[in-house]
């Protein structure tokens, strides 16, 4: 009779568990964010750049 109360205890735990994380926190959100995407590549000079070639994911028959 314990190991079954415990089960469910353990049980009753999980699920209040579960359903407590899809409650939303409204402490953070009434602020509102504005987002800025800077291009990483507005000060270079295409003109300038090289293209180089590697091979970055080689496969071989050589096994470990």
């Amino acid at each position: 009779m314990k190991k079954n109360l415990f089960k469910r205890s353990l049980a009753m735990m999980m699920v209040v568990a579960l359903l407590s994380s899809f409650i939303p926190f409204s402490a953070g959100a009434a602020t509102e964010v504005d987002y800025t995407i800077v291009s990483p590549y507005a000060n270079v000079n295409w003109n300038t750049w090289d293209q180089y070639k590697a091979n970055l994911h080689p496969h071989s028959t050589v096994s470990d």
